[in-house]
């Protein structure tokens, strides 16, 4: 809080009990959102549509922020585009990003409605536990993320993998001096489903990104001693990892600015042709990675 120091006191009071009414506000309509996503998943579960007129349209980035964009840390639609999981995999079958596709999405929504944490695989059985209400999901263009600028400035981006490529960043769980402090992925998908466990039970929605893994190249030294810039590369199952998988949006950071390493190369050795692999525009129908990307950490918005 800055003023002019003429009557500080009162005027750090006044500021005070602003930003106290506007905590108050952002409460009451962060839960008022929360009975209309509730009354929404009850009337699907009753099988009739929702009462929510919104769309799946978002501003785009260029449109004002409104106070309620600020209230989550991120923020998509409210129905989507409604897709049949089974007659989607049947539609892209042979498509090499969807091998364990479905054993991992049960073992994602498995690890949040139990909230376990760390994802990690299930049993059969655990897996069969889980209900898919109507076995769909409902995709989403755009998924808007809002953030903190190193300026400590609130920002928000909107993030559209169709258009463009989108590279994020979340903190990793590796600890000790070998480990990174950030992991990497692209993102490809973003949807949403309604879960629970057991049939019978209420449906909890939940939104989940799918993304591409990247992960940091042991032969590159970066960093201020070497004056060089963090370089990453797509996860292969040689790395020890899997290369696919999904997050919780709100693990999300913020979007990342990736220079790519133009010496070494695109190769083909990494992934085989896929066209849910590489959803950009940019890439579309490409059956060649970059084999190393820079994370560039002076990336500044206005360029």
């Amino acid at each position: 809080m800055r003023t002019n120091k003429i009557n500080y006191v009162r005027q750090l009071t006044e500021m005070y009990q602003r930003q106290t009414n506007l905590r108050r506000v952002y409460a009451n309509m962060a839960e008022a959102e929360e009975r209309k996503l509730a009354e929404n998943i009850r009337c699907l579960q009753c099988g009739g549509g929702t009462n929510n007129e919104t769309t799946d349209l978002i501003p785009g980035p260029t449109a004002k922020p409104t106070a309620t964009d600020y209230v989550t840390h991120y923020r998509v639609g409210k129905d989507g585009v409604r897709q049949d999981i089974g007659d989607w995999l049947d539609n892209n079958k042979g498509d090499p990003a969807l091998e364990g596709f479905w054993e991992m999405l049960l073992d994602h929504i498995l690890t949040r409605l139990t909230e376990g944490g760390n994802q990690c695989e299930f049993s059969t059985s655990n897996r069969a536990a889980v209900s898919i209400l109507g076995s769909c999901m409902h995709e989403h263009k755009r998924l808007t993320m809002n953030y903190t600028t190193y300026d400590m400035k609130r920002e928000r981006e909107s993030l559209n993998p169709t258009e463009s490529t989108v590279d994020v960043m979340m903190l990793s769980d590796e600890m000790g001096g070998s480990g990174t402090p950030f992991w990497y992925a692209r993102i490809l998908k973003v949807f949403h489903v309604y879960a629970s466990l057991g049939t019978g039970r209420e449906s909890t929605r939940l939104d989940i990104v799918w993304v591409r893994w990247f992960t940091r190249d042991k032969k590159h030294n970066f960093g201020l001693k070497y004056c060089r810039l963090e370089r990453i590369k797509f996860t292969t199952e040689e790395d020890g990892y899997l290369p696919f998988g999904f997050i919780d949006p709100k693990e999300i950071v913020r979007a990342i600015h990736l220079i790519p390493a133009f010496s070494l190369n695109q190769t083909g050795e990494l992934l085989s042709k896929s066209l849910l692999a590489r959803v950009s525009k940019f890439s579309k129908g490409s059956e060649m990675d970059y084999a190393g990307y820079y994370v560039n950490m002076y990336f500044n918005i206005n360029l």
